[in-house]
């Protein structure tokens, strides 16, 4: 509102207070800049007028009148303009001393006549039901193009406002055109997760998987919609959306009960701050793997942590990658194992890396579906690791490939042995 950014995208879960400040926003906007000419829209009519009729109210209000005495309305109601009087209904309103002001309008209503300072664009998208027809996504996009962007001029500001349902929505396909570098608008986007899962959201100080708001929307509650639909939950609660039919991963199996055997273990420690130290112990069984437990941080300094989580999965062989800094991590995990678990009971061996990581994920995800045992409760234990494979596109166009490497991993061990591994 103070001009300072020209596109701005905001993607938040739904019920969290986005509409209510974006219409005091609005309000507060007329108070500094009565000339403004501003166009909210929704995905349908009626939700744009009755957020209208509350932008009127805040203006209406004493203490509004109080802060910002030069801005008022028409004290009664104008349908159209025969009168000469500034306008005041359901679908405008007029500053008065001003003019052309305020539309409100559903996605697919006509703006002529309309030049356009601020456009504001709140949840074009209704429902999943209408996200996933593609003729409601078409014609949000016609609309968008050839309606609303008709109505900008060279200063024109743009405020997107919504909660991704699909990656193919209005959003997803700006981005795609700026990444293709066929759009050359640039976009602020900030994108805030119902559950936090990165230490790298700038302004985001919550800690890693704690809840936006959590006396209204708690973790606990969040949870349950990812058991219910995790598809959903990762568009509608953490702005993810991926298209169904390109994930890289079937669904997981999961078992009740462990069979016996050897606990290994496969480490991957994290090469910068948006990597992920992914350490997963296992048991392996007429060639099937069993999950037995997964640890999955973003942390700096995890070798400590690494040494109790093989301490207490007894693993047997805890193989560690060893590029790079991996060799000093590998050595820092083996000396708390002694001093401060005083355990010898695993031998830490180191390993170097030479695929193409992406082939090497892309050549054993069939088979990590098929042979791959989770525990039945993965999906809220190990939240992130879970989103992140669950999730991962076909594509592979992702920067969470810690969890997806490790497995590849494991299955190189189990139909390639010795290939990778060397004795440290």
């Amino acid at each position: 509102m103070r001009g300072n950014i020209k596109n701005l995208a905001i993607f938040i879960p739904p019920q969290h207070g986005k509409s209510d400040t974006i219409k005091s926003g609005v309000a507060w906007d007329f108070g500094i800049n009565p000339k403004d000419r501003i166009v909210y829209s929704s995905y349908n009519d009626d939700l744009a007028s009755k957020a209208n009729r509350q932008i009127q109210r805040i203006i209406e209000s004493s203490f509004y009148k109080e802060v910002f005495p030069g801005t008022r309305l028409n004290e009664r109601n104008v349908v159209s303009d025969a009168s000469q009087n500034y306008l005041k209904n359901a679908h405008e309103f007029e500053i008065v001393g001003y003019g052309n002001s305020f539309m409100s309008v559903g996605i697919g209503g006509g703006l002529t006549g309309h030049p356009v300072d601020k456009a504001i664009i709140d949840d074009p998208i209704k429902d999943r039901l209408a996200a996933e027809s593609i003729v409601i996504r078409e014609n949000a996009w016609d609309w968008y193009v050839n309606v609303l962007s008709t109505r900008l001029h060279n200063a024109s500001q743009k405020l997107l406002i919504m909660t991704r349902w699909h990656e193919d929505d209005i959003a997803g396909r700006i981005l795609k055109l700026i990444e293709k570098g066929e759009l050359s608008e640039t976009w602020e986007v900030v994108k805030i997760q119902a559950i936090k899962e990165s230490l790298t959201i700038e302004g985001d100080n919550r800690n890693i998987g704690e809840a936006l708001w959590e006396e209204q929307h708690s973790s606990i509650k969040l949870l349950d919609v990812k058991r219910m639909d995790s598809y959903a939950f990762e568009c509608l609660y953490q702005q993810n959306p991926q298209p169904k039919e390109g994930l890289l991963y079937n669904k997981f199996k999961t078992y009740e009960k462990l069979p016996n055997g050897v606990v290994k273990n496969i480490t991957d420690p994290a090469d910068s701050g948006e990597c992920y130290t992914c350490s997963i112990s296992y048991i392996e069984f007429m060639k099937q793997i069993y999950v037995i437990d997964i640890l999955y941080n973003q942390e700096k300094d995890m070798e400590k942590n690494v040494a109790e989580f093989l301490f207490n999965n007894n693993v047997s062989t805890s193989e560690i990658e060893s590029n790079s800094m991996g060799r000093l991590f590998k050595e820092n995990v083996k000396r708390y194992l002694s001093t401060v678990f005083k355990s010898n009971r695993t031998t830490c061996i180191g390993y170097t890396q030479h695929d193409n990581k992406d082939a090497k994920i892309f050549a054993s995800a069939s088979w990590v579906s098929e042979n791959v045992y989770m525990p039945e409760n993965w999906g809220v234990k190990h939240y992130h690791f879970h989103s992140h494979i669950t999730n991962y596109p076909a594509s592979g166009k992702t920067k969470y490939k810690d969890g997806a490497d490790v497995l590849a991993e494991i299955f190189k061990r189990i139909n390639k042995p010795n290939k990778t591994v060397r004795q440290n």
